[in-house]
């Protein structure tokens, strides 16, 4: 089975942090195109300017290795913005590109971060998610 998911930053950082965590397992899973990630190219800017905040330290061929990653595995695709109102404006291009594509498809929307976003059944934690797929 083949799973669409928006991915928000913070998984991305918590899988490079430690890499054998849950989203550590949900790279993984984009790493074998079991999740194939939706993007955006405001999205892969925010990747990129987060994962090399100076305070992560985090190795510069890993953060290569992701970007170009989900430049190349990822579907691109538009954003169409909502009128939901986000306190952290950040976090509303995940959402609204989730919304436009979950119009057509089956999307999750993969986060920390579950308080920042609407309370909608596929915006899940990493936890959530894979409990999700694997029917646990």
């Amino acid at each position: 089975m083949i799973y669409y998911a928006v991915i928000d930053t913070n998984v991305i950082v918590s899988s490079l942090i430690k890499g054998d965590s849950i989203p550590g397992f949900i790279m993984n899973l984009i790493g074998n195109h079991t999740i194939i990630p939706i993007v955006h190219n405001d999205l892969i800017k925010e990747y990129e300017d987060v994962l090399k905040r100076t305070k992560f330290n985090f190795n510069k061929e890993d953060i290569m290795g992701i970007i170009n990653g989900f430049m190349k595995f990822g579907l691109f695709y538009g954003i169409n913005k909502t009128d939901v109102i986000f306190d952290d404006e950040s976090d509303k291009k995940f959402y609204d590109l989730y919304s436009s594509f979950k119009k057509e498809h089956t999307a999750f929307l993969i986060t920390g971060n579950k308080k920042h976003f609407p309370n909608e059944n596929n915006i899940l934690s990493p936890r959530e998610f894979l409990e999700k797929i694997t029917n646990i």
